[in-house]
């Protein structure tokens, strides 16, 4: 993990679901680094847990 040196902001349809200068850089796979962003600069309700697993 790494931190993102810059401000991430997230839109769905237009409608803002994250906006946040605390990302991290993570590597699930080699080469290919994901944004993980804190549960806190999610706007409340905009993303809904559908009970899926990762393998």
């Amino acid at each position: 993990m790494e931190p993102v040196p810059r401000r991430i902001r997230g839109f769905v349809a237009g409608r803002p679901v994250f906006d946040t200068v605390r990302a991290r850089y993570v590597w699930l796979w080699p080469g290919y680094p994901q944004y993980c962003v804190p549960r806190d600069d999610i706007v409340e309700g905009a993303l809904v847990d559908e009970g899926g697993t990762w393998s």
